[in-house]
């Protein structure tokens, strides 16, 4: 084993196990938490269909391919929660791992040394994400990756269209993963393939994206519909412009958004990598075909209000593709190789690092559970009265449950609301309350500080006149237990 194999290993492994935390421990986003509850909604459908119908009913809910939804949904029916949502983030772990180690082993098998390929994929923020890990990006993007790799060294139109199978799946997974597409067959009609190249791709890309969404045999009209529900107007403003390629917004449930030179090469890195393609003799062809690529992606965010950082994954893995491709045979390659590692780990680190301070301050929290429970129960124990609603940051971020509120014998349940503090104290919810009302006020560090918001007690000081407030501070979270002292409000 050579010294560049065992580095790679080592790094590998190294990263790997960093990605543990990540993946295995119980602490989701909410929209992982959403989708478990989607699935055991569609398991529901299943059980009263049967496999076939329900089979060729799930449409592309959320413009996710139709098989992610039938999976998950299959894995619901069998299994009692959070069961399933553990098999998909087990299974997104796998192909997290297996994107760098796809772009290396085609590397090797041309001959080069698959040591940058990794070494640059771990400089990739893209490589730590924390959001909804258990969604469909990564097998998009793996499906997309092996897909190109397999077309380009195609030659046969069997062989062709099989491997644009993978392509078309990655595509009916995720919509933006037609970049893969756009990359194949631009570096395919420079390569001067066959003629046969180009109709066995895009033939393979049709039956793919037909075998993540088999409704779409009985009711193809159904995914444009979708398409158009969950693509909001276009917009041409240059502020949404700029952010989609580059932008250091988080999203409210702390996952970070970002634009294009965020995810992958930050621009000094970017500037460096091009000169890297003239040094170290990439194909001038495959650079063209990334661009094409990448500007596709550009394109079907620029004119689509709906926009989050994630888009941009496919494109971002392509530039693994183009990284294999390079030869560090000159002095000149290596220090270029050196000067783009550095300014994207120097430019990346401090985004890195924060996805994954967020996350662990999210696994802390989650498993602190008893102790928020207990603190949030002596914070609301202030009268005999229950608590008659609790708002607080993201109730499944906390994982706490409600029922340590229980309401005298005889009185109604406590009314229980998961919503956004922040915001419904910047609506004025405080001041709709009836007189006499209790309510309990619940804001995450760690949210407060992913989205930069002022304090709870800041927040109360201008929201809750006609109250009577008690703060309280516990271990990651701020709490205020409110009591209405003024008159009912105007009807």
């Amino acid at each position: 084993m050579s010294k560049k194999t065992t580095a790679a290993f080592f790094l590998f492994l190294g990263y790997a196990l960093a990605l543990v935390p990540v993946y295995f421990l119980r602490a989701w986003a909410n929209d992982e938490s959403w989708f478990l509850k989607d699935a055991y909604y569609f398991a529901g459908i299943f059980q009263g269909q049967g496999f076939w119908r329900y089979f060729f009913w799930q449409e592309s809910y959320l413009i996710y391919g139709a098989v992610y939804w039938i999976a998950y949904s299959l894995l619901a029916a069998f299994l009692a929660p959070p069961a399933p949502l553990l098999i998909f983030r087990a299974l997104a772990y796998a192909a997290c791992l297996a994107v760098p180690l796809t772009a290396a082993a085609e590397a090797r098998r041309q001959g080069r040394s698959g040591l940058f390929v990794l070494l640059l994929w771990l400089t990739f923020p893209m490589a730590w994400w924390t959001g909804k890990i258990s969604g469909p990006e990564f097998f998009s993007v793996l499906a997309g990756l092996a897909g190109c790799f397999a077309a380009l060294r195609a030659e046969r139109f069997a062989a062709v269209m099989l491997a644009a199978v993978l392509i078309g799946f990655s595509i009916g997974l995720k919509l933006n993963g037609v970049c893969y597409a756009v990359f194949a067959v631009a570096a395919g009609l420079a390569a001067r393939k066959p003629r046969t190249f180009v109709p066995g791709l895009l033939l393979g890309c049709l039956i793919g994206f037909y075998l993540a969404n088999p409704f779409m045999i009985l009711h193809p009209e159904y995914y444009w519909l979708r398409v158009q529900h969950y693509s909001p107007d276009k917009v041409y403003s240059l502020s949404h412009i700029a952010g989609i390629l580059w932008n250091q917004d988080w999203h409210w449930d702390a996952m970070f958004n970002g634009g294009f030179f965020n995810w992958g090469l930050n621009p000094p890195a970017f500037l460096w990598f091009l000169f890297l393609a003239w040094a170290a003799g990439l194909r001038r062809s495959f650079l063209a075909a990334w661009f094409l690529a990448a500007g596709t992606s550009f394109l079907m965010s620029a004119f689509n209000a709906r926009y989050v950082g994630w888009y941009w994954f496919p494109a971002i893995s392509l530039l693994l593709v183009l990284a294999q491709d390079m030869r560090a045979e000159t002095r000149l390659a290596r220090v270029l190789i050196a000067a783009t590692l550095a300014a994207n780990l120097a430019g990346n680190f401090p985004l890195i690092a924060g996805q994954y301070r967020s996350k662990a301050a999210h696994i802390r929290l989650v498993r602190q559970k008893e102790t928020l429970q207990h603190f949030l129960r002596d914070t609301a124990a202030g009268s005999p009265d229950p608590v008659d609603q609790i708002v607080l940051d993201v109730e499944t971020d906390l994982g706490l449950d409600f029922s340590v509120f229980p309401p005298p014998e005889g009185k109604a349940a406590a009314k229980v609301e998961g919503y956004d503090a922040f915001q419904w104290l910047a609506e004025g919810g405080a001041q709709r309350m009836d007189a006499g009302k209790k309510i309990l006020v619940v804001q995450s560090g760690r949210f407060r500080a992913a989205r930069h918001w002022p304090g709870l007690s800041e927040l109360l000081r201008a929201s809750t006149a006609g109250y009577e407030t008690r703060v309280f501070e516990g271990p990651g979270i701020e709490a205020a237990l409110l009591t209405k002292t003024g008159e009912a409000p105007a009807q």
